[in-house]
């Protein structure tokens, strides 16, 4: 049987973000300009209260955010071309970004074409969940770096740069 090897083994470094944990993989110490960019729904008071929770961490934290609940957002009757830019200015900082945090609770549809984009474009994404029986099917665990399970974990994550946090997201195939 041979090793599972993943895509972007050879994605490093960004913004200076050591990838330290042992199942990750080696990162280069040349730092690239970039934010860490929040995928997650803000449709609901549930979404919000968990968006706006994260989106505070990064206060107290080194790493820049990106979230485009407080950047890019419309209005039920925006043009298209509003709709047009929303989409530009998230994927410009999509591309832009050191990795995705993405928030997988609710497997919103624009949260996973963005880990989708993300992967395919060779950007690290680390998913999480506040749910704690929540796991990863097999084509987001393939596509992860890691996976946080709580709040609390997310936290030590971003303010703490605890990688020990961060599960890998998928195991090789022994």
């Amino acid at each position: 049987m041979s090793n599972f090897k993943k895509p972007f083994s050879d994605v490093r470094m960004r913004v200076g973000i050591a990838w330290p944990v042992s199942h990750c993989t080696e990162w280069h110490t040349e730092a690239r300009s970039g934010h860490v960019y929040l995928a997650a729904g803000f449709f609901t008071e549930e979404q919000l209260t968990v968006c706006k929770a994260v989106e505070d961490l990064f206060e107290e934290s080194p790493w820049r955010l990106h979230s485009p609940r407080q950047v890019l957002t419309l209005e039920k009757d925006a043009s298209a071309v509003k709709r047009s830019d929303v989409f530009s200015g998230n994927l410009n900082a999509l591309r832009g970004s050191a990795f995705v945090l993405a928030r997988i609770d609710d497997f919103d549809p624009g949260v996973l074409w963005e880990m989708g984009w993300a992967y395919h474009a060779g950007v690290p994404v680390v998913a999480f969940t506040t749910h704690a029986a929540r796991g990863l099917n097999v084509m987001l665990q393939c596509a992860v770096e890691g996976f946080v399970q709580g709040l609390h974990n997310v936290r030590r994550l971003v303010v703490d740069q605890d990688w020990d946090v961060c599960t890998p997201g998928y195991q090789e195939v022994q």
